[in-house]
């Protein structure tokens, strides 16, 4: 029964986001982990004060790989974002614009707001990734001068 726990345990430390977005798995325990389930989940910041607001493309240093299947993705509002006299709208995508989250304002979110992506969790949105892609986020129209996020990307390895 000892044993049984320390594997639990190691399982839920090596599924963690913490631990899984920075070290890749063996197949062995690829295999082992299959029997939890096949779900994993990329959590990504996004932060005015640390990445910008400019009207740009920002990459948030967080990769899907190839042959990921996103199957949903959400994000929490940390602070409220704030912009300029017109109504800045932030895109947020991986191998395409905006297939996590459309382009869209935030300026009317509050913080603690909880926000759905393009990926609900019904099969008829999932998506595909061809080919290892990093999240990335862009603004349009005038800058935001506040606010910051955090997503998160359930997604699928296929085989």
């Amino acid at each position: 029964m000892k044993k049984l726990h320390t594997l639990v345990l190691l399982l839920a430390v090596l599924t963690s986001n913490a631990f899984a977005a920075t070290i890749p798995l063996s197949p062995e325990l690829e295999q082992k982990l299959y029997l939890i389930g096949p779900k994993r989940v990329a959590k990504v910041i996004y932060d005015v004060a640390l990445h910008g607001g400019a009207s740009s493309a920002h990459a948030l240093g967080v990769d899907l790989p190839d042959n990921s299947i996103i199957t949903r993705s959400y994000m929490y509002i940390n602070t409220a974002f704030e912009g300029s006299a017109s109504t800045p709208t932030l895109a947020i995508g991986c191998q395409a614009a905006a297939n996590l989250r459309a382009a869209g304002q935030l300026t009317g979110y509050s913080a603690t707001s909880l926000i759905d992506g393009v990926s609900t969790g019904a099969s008829t949105v999932f998506q595909k990734i061809t080919e290892p892609c990093t999240i990335t986020a862009t603004g349009a129209i005038l800058p935001f001068t506040a606010g910051k996020l955090t997503l998160w990307v359930e997604y699928l390895l296929a085989e």
